[in-house]
């Protein structure tokens, strides 16, 4: 194992350092995470969405001698994201894609120009950011999620690395620790709860024919758009195509002028536009989107700091709203398992 090139800083000091160098202050739980990397552990974070996982990226940085960290996450938005996030914060970055990975950028991490990925001995660690996607996506959506743990292989021994996540269920913990090879006698956690008593859900009986989806203008009154835009809002479904059907039939129930006030968002659409959506969301400029899981990850806090959203928002709770005809064997179970 390679010597450790820097003096661990206890939690006051990491804590005025972060506070000078970011204008932040801290909560002991990142203090830890980031304090659990510079001792080269391999650290499991679970904490909800938008509760600051990303600060416990950035905080090694500050500490780890010019140490190089590589964050894999499953969506190139997500990077794009992280990159932004990285160099605001006065640390040279990458994304590393399809439409990035040139020639000139590999050389360029070679030169150590970017706090990337590398093989040399400057390497801190390596992050996963939505770490649970590991397991769910790695048999079929991204299989070579199921092969991540082989590059253990490739690394020193004092590589370690970091896996954050807000939902990691024993089994998926379980699984997730297995692929990636995490040493059981290397290991630490930092769990959060990820209880919001601010989330509750409301289910709607369905008062029209399901393939008209009258039911999401009725719910959202979008027909009040003219007086009081609705709620801002994020519909997921379950594909490209029922996206962009979802989004056809809510432009028929407004008027042309306001059509342009919802949009739907896939990982088919390009980067750049997937990135100024969700700008002109978090602004207030779109009434809500019609998505994938693709918009889930990393981006609720969209609407967390509104006043409505994830299916949506009132007066600063959060509702997702399940819409069942009334009687069936799904609302049922629904019913059942609130109980």
């Amino acid at each position: 194992m390679s010597p450790r090139r820097f003096d661990v800083p206890s939690f006051v000091n990491m804590k005025q350092t972060v506070q000078e160098k970011f204008g932040l202050s801290p909560c002991t739980w990142q203090l830890q995470a980031a304090q659990y990397q510079l001792n080269s552990k391999d650290v499991i974070t679970i904490s909800p969405t938008g509760s600051g996982k990303t600060l416990t990226f950035w905080i090694p940085l500050l500490f780890n001698a010019g140490g190089i960290i590589i964050i894999v996450t499953p969506l190139n938005i997500l990077g794009e994201k992280n990159q932004k996030e990285a160099e605001a914060l006065g640390f040279p970055a990458i994304n590393l894609c399809k439409e990035t990975a040139s020639d000139q950028a590999f050389k360029d991490i070679e030169k150590l120009k970017y706090h990337v990925i590398t093989f040399t001995e400057k390497i801190f660690n390596i992050m996963f950011d939505e770490g649970h996607c590991i397991s769910e996506w790695g048999a079929d959506f991204r299989p070579l999620y199921s092969q991540l743990g082989n590059i253990r292989w490739y690394l020193p021994d004092h590589v370690s690395v970091h896996v954050v996540s807000a939902t990691m269920p024993p089994h998926i913990l379980a699984d997730v620790t297995s692929m990636l090879r995490i040493r059981s006698h290397n290991v630490a956690r930092v769990t959060r709860s990820n209880n919001r008593p601010n989330i509750s859900i409301i289910v709607e009986e369905m008062k029209f024919p399901r393939n008209t989806m009258h039911d999401l203008t009725r719910v959202l009154e979008m027909r009040l758009g003219d007086v009081n835009p609705p709620p801002k809002f994020m519909i997921f479904t379950n594909s490209r195509i029922s996206v962009e059907m979802t989004c056809n039939r809510l432009w028929s129930d407004v008027p042309g002028h306001q059509q342009g006030k919802i949009v739907w968002f896939h990982s088919g659409m390009l980067m750049e536009f997937r990135v100024d959506v969700m700008n002109q969301l978090q602004a207030g400029e779109l009434w809500g989107i019609c998505c994938t899981d693709a918009a889930g990850m990393g981006y609720l806090r969209v609407l967390e700091r509104g006043q409505q959203g994830a299916a949506f928002f009132d007066g600063g709770i959060l509702c997702c709203r399940v819409k069942l005809r009334q009687g069936s064997k799904r609302l049922e179970q629904l019913l059942a398992s609130l109980r």
